[in-house]
């Protein structure tokens, strides 16, 4: 005023351009309903429930600001963004998670990703699937976002096993063009135990990953959860499961097998090598070596190009393809393979 007194404060937003989500636009994709149990440290802090540690992530896969103000999940668990939510707009690309308990989240996952929480919902997601509905509106009928039931692989062998209790969540495998997501082939499960929330995997040691994988009596006994273990005997240690993100109490390492192959350049032969390692995993390292006599294995631009990679996936994994530099014939033998160093 003329005499110097400010006004209250008043606060608002605004959102140009920002417009209402629709089914091709606004997706679930990450879906938290089986968490690990909670850590020592976690039961120190009074967590002692794992559900506490549920999240749903959505993301905005079109190409325009979307409007969250009349978004709500209505089945499953509810949550309405109009009345309970930090986060009023999405930006394309970007994601929003609603969540079981904040305290919990920001207990496993840190502080990082806390602008992203719209809220903590009600009730809890199950175990052994259920529906789930995103709605939009404020006046029945509701505008119908993603109607779809997730199933577990107990009651579905189509949908992803590993999610089932095993540590990871699930992921939607598409984040760039609308699919359904009432189909198991729609989802694989993250490259690591508790989920990657915020999109992409977060960096994690082994103490971490190990205490998110086994149980208290398993992490106790080195023969279990020690890095050289191999508990679910599929031919992996810990340590490598850890390397390539797999779960080391399920029978997975098929899904992370290096897969070997030919290609032609300028009319020549040349062995190729295809692998996929877990993004964050801070204590391993894999490195492509080629060798004519399976002895006496080289590494480095001279001997093994890049094809492709570092390419990051959904699920937080890092996909490479590799090729040796020389090329082999019926009198030249080639072998590849991947030198692992881990915990």
């Amino acid at each position: 005023s003329n005499t110097g007194e400010w006004s209250p404060l008043t606060e608002a937003t605004f959102q140009p351009g920002a417009v209402a989500p629709t089914t091709s636009t606004l997706v679930v994709s990450e879906i938290m309903y089986h968490p690990p149990d909670p850590t020592s440290a976690e039961l120190a802090a009074g967590i002692t429930d794992a559900g506490d540690f549920e999240f749903l992530r959505f993301a905005n896969i079109g190409s325009s600001i979307l409007d969250l103000r009349q978004l709500q999940i209505t089945n499953g668990v509810t949550f309405n963004f109009a009345t309970g939510s930090s986060v009023q707009a999405l930006s394309p690309g970007a994601s929003v998670l609603v969540v079981k308990r904040k305290f919990a989240f920001e207990k496993r996952f840190g502080t990082s990703y806390s602008t992203k929480i719209a809220g903590e919902y009600a009730g809890s997601l199950n175990n052994a699937g259920e529906r789930v509905k995103i709605a939009w509106g404020t006046v029945a009928p509701l505008t119908t976002i993603q109607d779809f039931t997730y199933k577990t692989y107990a009651s579905d062998p189509t949908w992803p096993l590993a999610t089932d209790g095993y540590g990871p969540s699930m992921i939607l495998v598409n984040l760039t063009t609308p699919i359904s997501h009432a189909v198991g082939a729609s989802w694989t499960s993250s490259a690591q135990p508790g989920g990657i929330p915020g999109g992409t995997a977060r960096t994690m040691n082994y103490a971490t990953w190990k205490s998110l994988s086994f149980d208290a009596a398993g992490l106790a006994d080195a023969n279990i959860s020690g890095p050289s273990a191999d508990p679910d005997g599929d031919g992996m240690t810990n340590s490598q499961e850890y390397t390539f993100g797999l779960c080391p109490t399920l029978a997975d390492s098929a899904q992370r097998v290096p897969l070997a192959g030919m290609t032609t350049v300028s009319s020549q032969s040349y062995l190729t090598m295809e692998y996929r390692i877990a993004g964050g995993a801070s204590e391993a390292s894999a490195t492509p070596q080629v060798s004519t006599a399976l002895a006496g294995w080289l590494q480095g631009a001279a001997n093994v190009v890049t094809v492709s990679g570092p390419t990051s996936l959904v699920d937080g994994s890092i996909s490479w393809k590799v090729r040796s530099t020389s090329p082999i014939s019926s009198a030249m033998r080639g072998f590849l393979r991947l030198g692992l160093i881990g915990p």
